[in-house]
């Protein structure tokens, strides 16, 4: 819920239109390049599509990386 609020501002769909599978994936490829493209480490970069808290934006990119490093 926390990731919905603090987008929700930026895209047209509802969190109910979210539920749509193809709605939901071109939404997280938009927030994501967007932040890719942004300023700053990768690692930051990646995090940052979870949150811009350092803590919890660190957590996530750690989690990402494990994910790619043991498929």
């Amino acid at each position: 819920e926390e990731h919905w609020a603090r987008w929700k501002h930026h895209y047209p769909a509802s969190a109910t239109a979210l539920l749509d599978i193809e709605t939901n994936l071109r939404v997280g490829c938009e927030i994501r390049r967007g932040e890719l493209a942004g300023a700053g480490p990768l690692w930051q970069r990646i995090g940052r599509y979870h949150s811009r808290t350092p803590k919890r934006n660190q957590l996530y990119a750690l989690k990402v990386l494990h994910a790619a490093l043991h498929p």
